[in-house]
């Protein structure tokens, strides 16, 4: 932007002239104001030239220009008066600091710089307002707007000064090898727009809606959503669970176990280490039991199951017979006596007999069970019928027991031979 200065010098009002320009120029700032946000304008021309030291040479060529917020659109052309030149040299000596680090700025300022430099004469002789003590003096035909560039530790505020680029600078450093313009301003119009809207947008201006991101509107409980780089949610949906739960949120049930629903007795489980039952079955049972609970049976003994005459039984420690066989004594045996039994509970042998002996004899019986080893005998019934004396004594061996009356008369006894 440019502006013509007049000087009274010239034959004119100089204060009326500079004042109508100024006037001109604040009406076009004030639009300018109204239709544009300050910042850069056509900023991707700035070429920045790094020299291997602390100095950085920036050329700022056409058409790069900054709008300022009072509404000057300034060209780079340079701060010297009669001259211009878009190349800047910026020196960050200065600002390295002693210790740590901060953050440099390369900020553009609106500058003015005189061009067209001429020589006030004065008015020539003869004329009403020639004076002998004028003194001639050097002015500019127009003033050019212009930018000054500087470096700055202090953060511009894109108003008045607009930020180019900045860089972190480190104690002890003495090279500058970038500078970052991601942080630069773009002029912006404030001009309404019209027609239709596009992008993320739809509809038309002035009043466009956001265009749909195609996620289904409603209400997600504990959802699993896509977020666009945008920001907005692309996609939405329940999500859905695993492990030991099935279904989605915020109402998952529980995953089945590999057990079989239903109703078990005194059933044997399976706890899995979340705490859940993973199998379950009716407890099988064992030792004198056979079947699952709660209703099981007695396991057989071997015994086979029958009617037996006078019996040889054998008898576990829980009383259960364990085998029954009948007496296979005959009647000729033992003299005649009733046929011996015996029955055993667990290694012990009880050998039984029922026996009439005359007085005065002694008398011996074979065992229907052998022992292994010695064995006691008893006499637990007597029933002395002629005679008297010494009542019938016995022993045993481990095939026979013996009975002794000779002391006595005829004796009807019952005796027990018991031995292993």
């Amino acid at each position: 932007m440019q502006k013509p200065v007049f000087s009274n010098e010239q034959f004119l009002s100089s204060s009326v002239l500079n004042t109508g320009v100024e006037n001109t120029i604040d009406s076009v700032r004030d639009v300018s104001g109204i239709l544009f946000n300050p910042g850069l304008v056509n900023q991707s021309t700035l070429a920045f030239t790094f020299n291997g030291n602390l100095t950085v040479t920036l050329n700022a060529q056409l058409p790069f220009a900054a709008l300022y917020g009072d509404g000057t659109l300034a060209h780079a052309y340079g701060i010297t008066n009669n001259s211009t030149s878009t190349v800047y040299s910026l020196n960050f000596s200065s600002l390295i600091p002693s210790t740590g680090s901060v953050t440099a700025y390369v900020v553009s300022q609106k500058a003015e710089i005189g061009q067209n430099q001429y020589i006030v004469s004065g008015p020539p002789v003869g004329h009403p307002d020639y004076s002998q003590s004028f003194v001639p003096y050097y002015a500019y035909a127009e003033t050019l707007y212009s930018q000054n560039i500087f470096t700055t530790l202090t953060a511009p505020d894109n108003i008045t000064y607009l930020e180019l680029g900045r860089t972190t600078l480190s104690a002890g450093q003495t090279i500058i090898s970038t500078i970052d313009t991601s942080f630069q301003v773009q002029a912006s119009s404030n001009v309404i727009p019209t027609g239709p809207a596009g992008g993320v947008l739809t509809g038309t201006y002035p009043d466009p809606g956001l265009a749909a991101t195609g996620v289904t509107a409603g209400t997600y409980d504990a959802p699993t959503i896509t977020i666009g780089a945008d920001g907005r949610i692309t996609g939405a949906g329940n999500t859905a669970v695993g492990g030991v739960l099935t279904g989605t949120l915020p109402d998952p049930g529980l995953a089945d176990t590999t057990v079989t629903a239903g109703t078990y007795d005194a059933p044997t489980i399976t706890i899995g280490a979340d705490g859940r039952i993973t199998d379950a079955g009716n407890t099988s049972v064992g030792g004198v039991l056979t079947g699952t609970l709660p209703s099981p049976g007695l396991a057989a003994t071997g015994v086979t199951a029958g009617t037996f005459t006078a019996p040889n039984l054998d008898i576990g420690v829980d009383g259960r017979i364990l085998s029954a066989v009948s007496n296979n004594f005959t009647t000729s045996e033992n003299g005649g006596s009733a046929l011996p039994t015996y029955f055993t509970i667990g290694p012990i042998i009880f050998n039984c007999f029922q026996v009439t002996i005359a007085g005065s004899t002694s008398a011996s019986y074979v065992l229907p069970k052998p022992f292994t080893s010695g064995a006691i005998a008893v006499l637990v019934s007597l029933n002395q019928s002629t005679g008297g004396g010494v009542p019938p004594s016995a022993i045993c061996s481990t095939t026979e027991i013996t009975i002794d009356n000779s002391n006595s008369g005829t004796t009807t006894f019952s005796a027990i031979a018991i031995g292993i």
